[in-house]
């Protein structure tokens, strides 16, 4: 048996010792108080008994640590079959003829060729079950294992996703408002200033609050107002925002830049060809069904470019796919005049 094997061994029998401990105490006791009825001698049963029970587990660890791995996990199904057959057969022999060994040594005389035969008879049906009920324990800790294993991946995989998603929508986040920036530092450089000082608020919230899966929905509406204060100072006037985001307690959480992509999409879709641009941000919380809508004028070139959305679209919709899955509701209309989109979150605190 290789090193790498016999460590498995011990480590299994290590994790499970104290439940195989009350299994192997029980089934000593069981068949010593059976044997009472055979011998008078009470050190003989319990001398008799402990042979048995030394061999089953002997037989049993044997072949549930070494044979299952070495045979029935690579497929060899025949050789497996086989070698517990012999083993079976083997172990039943060894085992009487211990007994009849000690029988002799303490007793003086040799099995009755009568018992012979029952005892190896009763040691084949008592290696058999054991083994079945071993092999059939074995089996489902090692499918309950795997099914661990292959849920532990999947949730290692989702969260790569879910970073990886959440990665590429700050960098989107900043090169907006960075952009934004840029144009007032050309049109109003105090304004700009002013500007520049409100971002660093923003790039402050990015920085330390969104680096967890979730954040507090009150800090990401308060995000969301202070962007669009952001964005309201590079707008024209002919520009009506409406905006009402009542505060909810703390005992609500989000995913960070869920709602804020939306307010992004409003901002850089608005109409540039007609005078009565508008932009309504509204948010409600009942119970723990949060609902967030936006909606904004569009006009026709800004129509054509948000019909084919942009990454930060695509990302927050499979986001909330991956976080929410069917807990979640996601209506994103388009027409001639507006853009509109209503998210419904089931938010449990």
């Amino acid at each position: 048996m290789h090193t790498s094997q016999l460590t498995k061994v011990f480590n299994l029998v290590l994790r499970y010792r104290v439940l195989h401990v009350i299994f192997w105490c029980y089934q000593f006791i069981s068949l010593s108080h059976g044997m009472k009825g055979f011998d008078d001698r009470g050190y003989f049963i319990y001398v008799d008994t402990g042979i048995v029970v030394f061999f089953q587990i002997l037989l049993v660890y044997f072949v549930v640590y070494y044979l299952v791995p070495v045979t029935l996990e690579k497929g060899k199904y025949v050789a497996f079959t086989g070698l517990i057959i012999l083993s079976v057969v083997l172990g039943a022999l060894i085992t009487v003829g211990v007994q009849d060994l000690v029988t002799l040594v303490l007793k003086h005389r040799h099995f009755s060729s009568f018992v012979v035969l029952p005892m190896i008879l009763s040691r084949l049906v008592e290696f058999i079950v054991l083994i079945a009920c071993f092999l059939a324990v074995y089996g489902l800790t090692d499918k309950y294992n795997s099914e661990r294993h292959k849920d532990k991946i999947e949730q290692e995989q989702l969260k790569a996703e879910l970073d990886f998603l959440k990665n590429q929508l700050n960098p989107h986040f900043l090169f907006n408002a960075i952009n934004s920036i840029y144009v007032l530092i050309r049109e109003d450089k105090a304004l700009a200033e002013k500007t520049l000082l409100q971002f660093s608020d923003l790039l402050r919230y990015q920085l330390y609050d969104c680096g967890t899966d979730t954040t507090l929905l009150s800090k990401e509406l308060r995000f969301i107002r202070d962007y669009v204060s952001l964005e309201k100072m590079r707008c024209n006037q002919d520009l009506t925002i409406t905006l009402d985001l009542p505060v909810p307690d703390d005992s609500i959480s989000i995913a960070p830049f869920i709602l804020v992509t939306f307010v992004e999409n409003a901002f850089k879709h608005k109409s540039s060809d007609q005078p009565d641009n508008f932009i309504e941000i509204r948010s409600s919380l009942n119970k723990h069904v949060f609902s967030f809508d936006v909606i904004n004028s569009v006009g026709e070139r800004q129509f054509v470019e948000s019909t084919h959305g942009g990454i930060g679209l695509r990302n927050v919709s499979r986001r909330l796919e991956l976080l929410h899955r069917n807990n979640y509701k996601l209506e994103i209309n388009r027409n001639n005049n507006h853009f509109s989109v209503h998210l419904e979150l089931n938010l449990n605190p």
